[in-house]
């Protein structure tokens, strides 16, 4: 069974990015190499803020969509401070 996860990057602008994978290495390095269409118009360093595992898509997803939530997004921004 494959692992699912459901993560947040911070860019060093402040701006946050919620997303979710099967493989978070190779992901991490799209985002690195700027390759993913959903993250090229960000600029800068990024750093991993939040990671959550789940053992599949569903739950991940549903995950994710709380994160892209206002509630989700204070989540993370009070792990980030703490």
């Amino acid at each position: 069974m494959a692992v699912i996860e459901a993560y947040a990057l911070e860019y060093s602008d402040g701006t946050l990015y919620v997303g979710m994978t099967g493989d978070l290495p190779r992901r991490l390095e799209e985002h690195r190499r700027r390759q993913s269409p959903s993250t090229k118009r960000f600029k800068g360093a990024f750093r991993v803020v939040y990671q959550k595992s789940f053992p599949d898509h569903q739950s991940a997803r549903s995950h994710e969509k709380y994160l892209k939530s206002g509630a989700g997004r204070t989540l993370i921004r009070q792990g980030i401070r703490t």
